[in-house]
């Protein structure tokens, strides 16, 4: 009798050329979600923009080793070394777009994680209710979806439980919804569009309306985070900050 096919996940991940941070996220990630998501298959997309420490501009061959950490804890399907100013925007864009599976974890570079994530009851939700486009990782308890159940039992998407935010915590996204966005997070880069019609923020606020993401909250009672962002913490060490959706010197 043959094995048992494992339902396959993408994860999209963006980073900046700082392998011991992303080697301590991917070291939290693969002990809280997939070692107890063992019945999944995890395969990765790797987008690693060409920005070092103190702004500096590493070579080619830094973010492929920044890439290279991935591959010690799951498999990688593709890898991104984009070169020129680096922006999440873009990175996003080039990762969900990449999306293969019916499923994809937003992941960044500096998330840790502190407690297990189980993906089975998210996976078996969304799959009930499609008007949902994807789950998001925060606070509190998600052993039941009260919140949100009744406002998606009508089958409507106008579902204003939690407003997705790109730079929100970690989130299980449906494959329709991140290629999409990411279509869209690409499109709006491009020049000669008049600006009354395609101007970024207005575009994407109303992409967002029409497929949201429900506020779903994994990993514990109210007792503290599933995850936490050291990247603020190593921004400040190394003088940088975000000027609109770019790196800047402070």
């Amino acid at each position: 009798m043959g094995a048992a096919i494992m339902e396959k996940i993408d994860v999209g991940i963006t980073a900046i050329v700082r392998p011991e941070i992303l080697r301590r996220t991917m070291e939290t990630f693969y002990n809280y979600v997939i070692v107890p998501n063992w019945n999944y298959e995890f395969r990765a997309v790797v987008h690693v923009d060409a920005l070092g420490p103190h702004n500096t501009t590493p070579s080619t061959q830094m973010q492929e080793e920044t890439a290279e950490v991935v591959k010690e804890f799951m498999q990688v399907d593709n890898v991104q070394l984009p070169v020129g100013p680096p922006s999440q925007h873009t990175a996003l864009g080039r990762v969900w777009f990449q999306a293969k599976e019916e499923f994809m974890l937003h992941l960044e570079d500096d998330w840790i994680f502190h407690k297990p994530v189980f993906l089975m009851p998210c996976i078996d939700f969304l799959k009930q209710y499609p008007a949902a486009s994807g789950v998001m990782f925060d606070r509190a308890d998600c052993s039941v979806f009260d919140g949100c159940v009744s406002r998606l039992k009508g089958g409507t998407n106008r579902v204003a439980i939690r407003r997705c935010d790109v730079h929100g915590p970690p989130a299980l996204l449906l494959q329709h919804y991140a290629k999409n966005l990411g279509a869209l997070f690409l499109s709006t880069k491009r020049k000669g569009l008049p600006k009354k019609i395609i101007k970024r923020d207005r575009v994407i606020k109303g992409f967002l309306s029409k497929y949201p993401i429900a506020g779903i909250y994994m990993g514990g009672s109210g007792e503290g985070r599933v995850m936490s962002d050291i990247g603020r913490e190593w921004r400040y060490h190394n003088n940088m900050k975000m000027k609109g959706r770019r790196w800047r010197k402070n």
